[in-house]
């Protein structure tokens, strides 16, 4: 091991950590999908944030929602759970819809196509 890798020991400890860390969420959260499917779901959403950009807080919120029921199903079908339990993702699957609601909320009121206007 050369000097300078022993001196940052604990830069390189903190990296195996979080390579730890990426594979058991990545099992998690895409499953045998595509690498990195979870992130781009975003993808889908695009045309309704064009035409509705002040409820991006809403769709990231109901975006996040998507990815727990992902992570879910992907440990159902045998991925590794890692660090987050189904149970833990279950409580953050009730709190995400009333965030949304909230933030669509701030928006003002519905206009006639049901959308909040701002």
């Amino acid at each position: 091991m050369s000097v300078t890798r022993e001196k940052s020991e604990p830069f390189y400890k903190v990296i195996k950590e979080v390579t730890t860390l990426h594979d058991e969420k990545g099992e998690a959260y895409e499953g045998t999908g595509k690498v990195y499917s979870n992130y781009r779901r975003i993808e889908k959403w695009v045309p309704a944030l064009v035409a509705h950009p002040e409820l991006a807080g809403t769709v990231y919120a109901l975006m996040r929602a998507e990815e727990k029921l992902e992570r879910i199903r992907n440990i159902l079908e045998g991925a590794n759970p890692g660090s987050e339990s189904v149970e833990d993702t279950l409580k953050d699957i009730s709190i995400i819809p009333l965030i949304a609601l909230l933030l669509y909320r701030e928006r003002g009121v519905e206009d006639e196509n049901g959308w909040q206007s701002g």
